[in-house]
């Protein structure tokens, strides 16, 4: 029956005094809370801020409206990196948290002080304020976890206390060790259970808890097709929703599905020209994306130039930069491409920030040859899933590599990935085995994220000491080398689903 059925079968009945949510206490303030959650989730944050702002002048509807005007104001710095949003959003929780201190003592009142310790978590840590996240993160978790223990049939709160188990198991070594200190504990997997119980049985939180499943499959669990098809039912239910477009967008991207995940992303990108919309900038990073796999340099240029005039905010900006030189390089235009990789600044400790300056110098300093060219070719057809093109073109470019290259262990990594996801696992292994005995740098990703790799396929094949072994290869792969936090992340929730020898 498993945990979520368990909790479902046997979680006594939701308090009468809890009947309506958030304190509200007619049909007609609950009937503006849906519109105005409607609103949000869609991005249209003008008529979201709007109705929440009638709901505040219901009798029975300030908590809930701050409740939700908190959250309009995360998400509008989540999207745009403007610390003018977060401060609105500080303002609007410290309201919030004064008027809760008014309530009586609920499961309802526990669970929007808890989700407002969380949100809180978020901003400081989007604003690289990491003693304060931790302190506010400490708080929800306290909060949520006390909220489950007293109120197991209160379903509303399985969304936070799964999101931060999932969070705590995917970070960095050192920080769960700190944080296992501070009294954070629990796995991955218990944080998606969670999760999945929230999205099966709550009533606010269902798109939240789906949004968050999808994208653990998607970065976190080698399950991309999964997370892809949770976030294509959410945007086929409101294919109007900014917010859904994007995340469906950036999903189909990652399935390797180019091709559609442009047209969605170009009609995203379309569709928030109009003012009922709020911009979300990063729509325009993937339709970058999205179309350079397809070798559209031109048209990647215009998407990737667009999102770096818009977003003035640290996310994905060293790596739009490196990107945006990339796909002048293609297109011929050297001296323009070099002035561009010199915009490319590492202004967090981030994988994406530290590749793209590490793989920005390079560029300054060697022009791209013509092999590489054809390289970045062959893999662009993988990612746009052209199977046979990329096969002819990796094996080309293999062979034409020297031998010991780093070129020549990027299209063997390359032509292992293309035959992993073919299920074609008896040639997929040499290709994986060139890359981890012959990475050809300490700093480039193929051997290691090739060990990775090899490690999935024996898991998929029932292997599981073999798997085990993989895996634990590859975490004490010699650090650091491009994208090693993520490689952490990865084999750590992997070994931790593996069943026991």
């Amino acid at each position: 029956m498993g945990l979520v059925g368990l909790l479902a079968a046997n979680a006594p009945a939701t308090p009468t005094s809890e009947a309506r949510p958030m304190f509200l206490q007619s049909d007609a303030s609950e009937a503006l809370l849906e519109q105005g959650r409607r609103h949000l989730f869609a991005f249209r944050m003008a008529a979201a801020q709007a109705t929440f702002r009638r709901l505040q002048r219901q009798p029975d509807g300030q908590a809930a409206a701050l409740y939700q005007l908190s959250t309009v104001a995360l998400f509008k710095g989540l999207v745009t990196d403007d610390p003018a949003h977060f401060e609105t959003f500080l303002v609007r929780a410290d309201s919030l948290e004064s008027l809760l201190d008014e309530r009586p003592p609920s499961p309802w009142r526990r669970q929007m002080e808890a989700t407002s310790d969380l949100q809180r978590t978020i901003a400081a840590g989007k604003l690289q304020q990491y003693i304060r996240a931790a302190m506010a993160a400490r708080s929800a978790y306290n909060g949520f976890e006390a909220l489950v223990q007293d109120a197991p049939g209160f379903p509303e709160a399985y969304m936070g206390m799964g999101l931060l188990h999932l969070t705590v198991a995917s970070l960095p070594a050192g920080y769960r060790r700190l944080l296992s200190i501070l009294g954070f504990g629990g796995t991955a997997e218990q944080g998606l259970r969670e999760l999945k119980h929230a999205a099966a049985h709550s009533r606010f939180n269902q798109e939240l808890a789906h949004m968050s499943i999808a994208l653990a499959d998607i970065m976190l669990r080698d399950r991309v097709p999964q997370g892809r098809d949770r976030l294509a039912r959410l945007y086929e239910q409101d294919p109007e929703s900014l917010l859904y477009t994007h995340l469906f967008g950036y999903a189909l991207y990652t399935n390797r599905e180019a091709q559609r995940a442009e047209a969605v992303l170009k009609a995203g990108v379309e569709k928030q020209q109009t003012p009922s919309y709020f911009y979300i900038d990063y729509l325009d990073y993937y339709l970058g994306e999205a179309q350079f796999v397809q070798n559209k340099f031109a048209a990647a240029e215009v998407a990737y130039r667009r999102y770096l005039r818009r977003h003035d905010g640290p996310a994905l900006r060293a790596m739009g930069y490196y990107r945006l030189g990339l796909a002048l390089e293609m297109q011929g235009r050297r001296a323009e491409a070099v002035r561009v990789y010199q915009d490319v600044e590492a202004a967090r400790d981030f994988d994406n920030d530290l590749v793209a300056a590490r793989r920005a110098q390079v560029r300054i300093e060697h022009p791209m040859t013509a092999r590489e060219k054809r390289l970045i070719r062959a893999e662009n057809a993988f990612l746009s899933r052209q199977h046979d093109k990329a096969e002819r073109m990796l094996r080309s470019a293999f062979h034409e590599a020297p031998t010991g290259s780093v070129h020549r262990a990027r299209a063997a990594f390359y032509l292992g990935r293309l035959y992993h996801v073919q299920g074609e696992y008896e040639r997929a292994h040499p290709a994986y085995q060139y890359a981890i005995q012959h990475p050809g740098s300490d700093e480039a990703e193929w051997g290691p994220w090739a060990q990775l790799y090899m490690a999935e396929m024996y898991a998929d094949q029932g292997k599981t000491q073999a798997a085990t072994q993989a895996y634990r290869t590859a975490l004490n792969w010699d650090t650091p080398f491009d994208y090693y936090r993520a490689l952490e992340q990865r084999a750590r929730i992997a070994l931790e689903r593996l069943p026991e020898d």
